[in-house]
């Protein structure tokens, strides 16, 4: 029979990391949450790699929207700003 490592999918301090049953049991119970379990270590991985790219998908889109959301707002206080002056130029005449 073959015995079969348990590997754990953990998060700690904001960090993805993969370990196998006996390391995660030394670590202090409320320093990390588990994500999963795996039987390989290639599948344990395999799913780390996809919630970083999920991350950094989510960040991407943050980055972008975000700025979008800046540039928008800078060109309305821009817009009115110019409106107002224009609007004390049209009182003199």
């Amino acid at each position: 029979m073959q015995n079969k490592a348990n590997w754990y999918l953990i998060e700690q301090n904001g960090l993805y990391h993969v370990l196998t049953k006996e390391d995660a049991e030394k670590l202090d119970p409320d320093s990390y949450a588990i994500h999963q379990v795996f039987g390989s270590r290639r599948d344990a991985l395999s799913e780390m790699s996809r919630l970083i790219q999920l991350e950094i998908a989510e960040v991407d889109m943050f980055t972008i929207f975000g700025g979008l959301d800046q540039i928008n707002t800078e060109l309305f206080h821009h817009k009115r700003k110019n409106d107002k002056a224009g609007d004390s130029d049209n009182d003199t005449g």
